[in-house]
């Protein structure tokens, strides 16, 4: 695990799990300084950030730490980044069939999750953001967040989206949100708190012992959890959380259904949906064109709650096999998602 890029991780900062109240004593112990702190309830668990002030390895302390009966578990603060980023580009032709997918559902009385950057209060989006949540003190513009929460609203307008901020703005790259296991477990703790129905995940880091639990948590109560494959490339290794078991993952393709250049591989990918040159609203009175996994992601989590509608009791294994099975093929990678295909076939396993 320690064997990851520096790039993957927080530099010299840990996560540990543990009881009520030892953390200062930790600390004192192992030469570290408290950053921050948060209960997860849904998990059960106290979680703890320290930052190594003595000059000691990681990885030493953190196999240390799995010793000490003060400790539930440790293991390092890993980076994520969300999956898009702006350009100029064309908007490419609907293939998922959403306008007909929306004479028979439209995400009424279903919440999608997006764990995301901030979304701005846009005159476009009343009547689609039901509940914003902040994890983090340290947000920005939002453009990312902005952009996909408008794209989930095209797909399924009748849905209600609970806005969870937990990326602040990467400063080399304000188009990019940035985040650590710490925010991401909070915001998903808060989602599966809220008994959400879709969870949409538009990031992408490496494997996380700490926020695998939480997405197997929130798999095991019904919600459908969809995530962007991730933009480093065919030859990278499987990127999470969308390579976690039950995960619906989503790659993208561009105006000629070809595979998005950048988009992560691999027999976890599910589907594919339009990714490259989307034109979406970034701001207020703002359109930009988005690439990445991240809005093809954005756009099946739409459909997920199509599919909510119609068949409420849907898990994410069951919406993952029902969205692969009703795709249209295509010439290379997962087949592009079928929206009326699928809600048709999801009104039939409601009626099961």
């Amino acid at each position: 695990m320690l064997g990851l890029a520096t790039r993957e991780m927080v530099v010299n900062q840990l996560v540990a799990i543990v009881p009520v109240n030892p953390g200062d004593n930790l600390a004192r112990d192992y030469g570290l300084a408290v950053d921050d702190e948060a209960t997860i309830r849904s998990l059960g668990v106290r979680l703890v950030t320290f930052t190594v002030i003595r000059p000691r390895g990681l990885g030493d302390i953190i196999d240390q730490m799995g010793l000490d009966s003060r400790v539930q578990g440790a293991q390092p603060n890993f980076r994520y980044r969300t999956s898009a980023s702006a350009i100029v580009g064309a908007y490419p032709q609907n293939r998922m069939r959403i306008e007909p997918a929306l004479g028979m559902a439209t995400g009424a009385g279903v919440t999608v999750a997006l764990i995301d950057t901030r979304v701005a209060e846009l005159s476009s989006l009343v009547g689609h953001v039901a509940e914003r949540v902040s994890v983090i003190s340290n947000g920005g513009r939002g453009r990312h967040g902005t952009a996909l929460a408008g794209l989930i609203a095209d797909v399924a307008p009748a849905a209600r989206l609970l806005s969870i901020e937990a990326f602040a703005d990467d400063p080399g790259d304000p188009d990019v949100g940035v985040s650590t296991t710490l925010s991401l477990a909070r915001a998903l703790d808060a989602a599966i708190d809220r008994k959400v129905d879709v969870i949409n995940l538009s990031v992408a880091g490496p494997r996380d012992p700490l926020i695998g639990r939480l997405v197997r948590l929130a798999l095991s109560k019904g919600i459908v959890v969809v995530a962007a494959a991730g933009n480093d490339g065919p030859d990278a290794p499987p990127r999470y959380p969308a390579a976690y078991d039950g995960v619906v993952a989503v790659t993208a393709t561009d105006a000629r259904d070809r595979p998005y250049t950048a988009a992560a591989q691999g027999l976890h990918v599910a589907v594919a949906a339009p990714g490259v040159d989307v034109r979406a609203t970034v701001a207020e009175g703002v359109v930009g064109y988005v690439t990445g996994t991240s809005v093809a992601a954005a756009q099946v989590s739409g459909v997920a709650a199509l599919l909510r509608e119609r068949a409420p009791r849907l898990g994410s294994g069951e919406a993952k096999r029902l969205l692969k099975e009703t795709a249209s093929p295509l010439a290379e990678g997962p087949g592009m998602v079928d929206a009326l295909a699928a809600v048709s076939k999801a009104t039939a396993f409601a009626g099961r």
